[in-house]
């Protein structure tokens, strides 16, 4: 579970990270996003990525430089900003944190969270 470093330009991590992924849907947060490029801080990224198998899965990539980290919806992210569609575009993960984690979202929505 730790980071993996590309020796790219700055701000190209994320794109080669996502590279070699089948991505559905993205939706690019945090405040170091500017022309497409992640800046030199911390910032996140939405992925709905396919599967080997086709399955959609939910992935919150974090990025810090030239620096990233998959952390999927059954790890429990702990950012809650995920696009309420991304819930509806991929089955819920297994596990004991995805079903809290999605409530969490709804309320992040909701702004009751």
């Amino acid at each position: 579970m730790g980071w993996t470093g590309y020796p790219v330009g700055k701000g190209r991590a994320l794109e080669q990270h996502l590279s070699d992924v089948t991505v559905l849907r993205r939706s690019d947060r945090g405040p170091d996003y500017a022309d497409g490029r992640v800046a030199d801080r911390k910032a996140h990224t939405w992925v709905v990525a396919a599967m080997h198998d086709g399955t959609p899965l939910i992935v919150c990539v974090l990025v810090d430089g030239n620096f990233v980290k998959d952390v999927d919806e059954s790890m429990g992210p702990v950012y809650y900003d995920c696009p309420l569609s991304f819930l509806e575009m991929a089955p819920q993960a297994p596990g004991p944190f995805a079903g809290d984690w999605r409530a969490k979202v709804r309320a992040f929505w909701r702004g009751t969270l």
